[in-house]
């Protein structure tokens, strides 16, 4: 996974646990969410860029492969990349894992489309972000 970024990193809490014993997906998702502000910022759309330009990038398709799991205590990490980016459209991958094994427990697609924070529609990402983001982009078989 050399080519991703590391975007987060966490201690798995007793509360983030359900009934199961092991991590609950909201978590998963909510590092996901997480995740994606901070490689955006990498491309130059962090919070000020956001409110400069009036544009955002939103989850409009998750597809997650849950594939072992976390437990109260495990420190993870998650590392993403740009894996498209074109027209009103971003694609990223992420990689959630466990820090003492480095053993994958989520990988997820996620499609963002920008959204024009005024009239609340979809609109091409502006030309210099869009340029960033495919200069950060990486191939599917990374």
């Amino acid at each position: 996974m050399s080519n991703y970024r590391e975007t987060y990193r966490k201690a798995v809490t007793a509360d983030m646990c359900d009934m199961l014993g092991h991590m609950n997906v909201q978590f998963y998702v909510a590092a996901i969410s997480d995740s994606f502000f901070s490689l955006m910022t990498t491309v130059g759309l962090g919070k000020s860029a956001v409110e400069e330009h009036r544009v955002g990038l939103v989850a409009v398709n998750m597809n997650i492969d849950y594939l072992s799991e976390l437990e109260a205590g495990d420190i993870i990490y998650m590392q993403g990349a740009i894996v498209s980016a074109s027209g009103k459209k971003l694609t990223c991958k992420w990689k959630l894992c466990d820090q003492a094994t480095d053993r994958q427990a989520m990988e997820a697609t996620v499609l963002y489309v920008c959204m024009d924070l005024d009239s609340r529609r979809s609109r091409d990402i502006p030309t210099h972000l869009l340029k960033a983001a495919q200069d950060v982009a990486i191939s599917t078989e990374d």
